[in-house]
């Protein structure tokens, strides 16, 4: 398995987990209903929690999922052509998956570009 195929597989599993969650909330109507109340609580660390949980709602991932695609597939068409950009960008992507089974420690990002 290439990073190319191992970022595109992990992006099919948060797509996944994604639509699996928005079965349990089917529009963002109920969702708010649900946590319209929390999030203008008093409690300042409920309100942020609440912030986070709706930054991550299915429909936010599924959308940072399609953009991620079409960056890895961008990419994969230059890989003839491989810049060390390139390179870095797909080993950035790949480190918020290192905690996987088929992570592979050589995708690890070897520079910071300038």
């Amino acid at each position: 398995m290439d990073i190319f195929e191992f970022l595109l597989a992990r992006i099919s599993d948060e797509e996944d987990r994604a639509r699996y969650a928005a079965e349990a909330h089917p529009t963002d109507l109920d969702w708010w209903a649900f946590t319209e109340p929390l999030s203008e609580g008093r409690n300042p660390a409920t309100r942020r929690a609440f912030r986070h949980i709706d930054k991550h709602s299915p429909r936010q991932v599924l959308a940072d999922c399609a953009a991620k695609r079409k960056i890895v597939k961008a990419l994969a068409k230059q890989e003839d052509d491989a810049s060390p950009i390139s390179s870095y960008v797909l080993r950035c992507l790949a480190t918020s998956y290192r905690e996987h089974s088929d992570y592979r420690k050589e995708w690890a990002p070897l520079f910071s570009p300038r």
